[in-house]
């Protein structure tokens, strides 16, 4: 439980205490998901509806910023909101999204800490896929192929590199900038990762296929798809919805009000009509709860819209590491 001090001290993280605080254990942030799901499921914690501000044409056509607000009981004690930046407009060696989440004491309401996000949404996003790459039944070990080389791909490479690194075959690689993924692949032995240059090869190999690329059309089709592929997209519109439709099952994270706002393909395809509510096989709740599975050799697409109120979990996490592990960067407002 975080410790609420009289003065309100707030901590300031950069991605450099992060990292020392454990912000990148894949097993830890895997805990948080997995608590917070539970937390959930018991009314202990909630999401309530983000709220959104446009930014200047400047930023791009579309660009917004978001005020994500989220809270946990249990453990966590707090309330936060991730604040985040979505911009079309960048200099090229920024990243498309900027990001802080603010966490406060749950009950008293004093500031706890302010902590840099986009490595925090990487590492939750990966433990997201983690928690599902585990629960789908293989009679073999899987092969896996990660699309992208970006910051969500990077840290999807290196769970699967830790928790599936020695299943015997390497992780493949694509990237439509092949440059871009032999960059990212040359941090890894070779027997451990080696870039395909080839997309078809990538999906007709992997029995699992992390998309997380930041596409804006799709290029996932269906003949991609085979029995007992796993495909989860991270990304936002990677697959085409006949291919989404092509798969035994359709699962997600969690299915709320975003639904009708969301620009993540899944749910645009259901107010277009292409899939129900009643299509979705199975969310989180159900896969970590419930223990869901397919059956052996049946397709899965998993949809990644990404919880904010994981930010807020593994932020609380950081934040009382730090303050019983190190000496805190305490700045007083």
């Amino acid at each position: 439980m975080l410790h609420d001090r009289p003065h309100s001290p707030i901590f300031l993280m950069d991605r450099e205490d992060i990292l020392r605080a454990g912000g990148d254990n894949i097993h830890l942030a895997m805990q948080d998901v997995t608590r917070t799901i539970a937390l959930l499921q018991d009314g202990q914690a909630g999401m309530p509806a983000e709220i959104s501000v446009p930014l200047a044409k400047t930023a791009g056509p579309s660009a917004k910023v978001y005020a994500l607000p989220a809270w946990l009981g249990g453990n966590y004690q707090t309330a936060g909101v991730k604040w985040t930046a979505h911009r079309q407009i960048r200099p090229t060696d920024e990243a498309a999204a900027v990001s802080t989440t603010l966490v406060n004491c749950l009950r008293t309401g004093n500031r706890l800490g302010v902590v840099a996000s986009e490595i925090l949404t990487a590492v939750r996003t990966a433990a997201v896929s983690a928690i599902v790459m585990q629960s789908i039944p293989f009679d073999h070990a899987p092969r896996i192929a990660i699309l992208g080389a970006g910051t969500i791909a990077a840290r999807h490479l290196a769970m699967a590199v830790e928790l599936f690194g020695n299943a015997g075959s390497a992780i493949m690689l694509w990237n439509r900038t092949q440059q871009a993924a032999h960059t990212l692949a040359s941090h890894y032995p070779r027997e451990l990762v080696r870039v395909v240059p080839d997309l078809q090869e990538a999906m007709h190999e992997a029995d699992i296929v992390l998309a997380c690329t930041s596409a804006e059309h799709p290029f996932i089709l269906r003949h991609h798809i085979h029995p007992n592929m796993l495909l989860i997209q991270a990304g936002y519109d990677e697959a085409h919805s006949d291919t989404v439709t092509a798969f035994d099952h359709i699962c997600l994270d969690l299915w709320g009000d975003f639904s009708q706002t969301s620009v993540k393909s899944l749910f645009r395809l259901y107010r277009e009509g292409h899939i129900a509510r009643t299509d979705i096989a199975a969310d989180l709740r159900a896969i970590i709860l419930d223990n869901w599975r397919p059956n052996m050799g049946e397709s899965v697409y998993f949809s990644s819209f990404g919880l904010n109120i994981f930010d807020i979990a593994l932020a609380s996490r950081i934040i009382r590491t730090t303050q019983e592990t190190f000496t805190p960067n305490f700045t007083e407002l």
